[in-house]
């Protein structure tokens, strides 16, 4: 999924994106050096526009951002 919505190398390298050690794309964010995990200090970077995103998205919604 990642791969077929991010082909542009100059839009990746713009966003700090990363490949983890799962193969992963992730954004690089302010929150590199907390002490949070991983996970969510560089979450995975996924399509807006994919359908099992938008249902993410409406079971998020659905449990009133829970």
């Amino acid at each position: 999924m990642q791969l077929r919505s991010f082909p542009d190398e100059k839009f990746l390298a713009k966003m700090q994106a990363f490949k983890d050690e799962e193969g992963h794309l992730r954004i690089r964010t302010k929150l590199v050096d907390s002490d949070e995990k991983e996970d969510f200090k560089s979450p995975v970077l996924l399509p807006a526009n994919d359908v099992v995103v938008k249902l993410i998205r409406e079971e998020h919604k659905k449990a009133m951002h829970a």
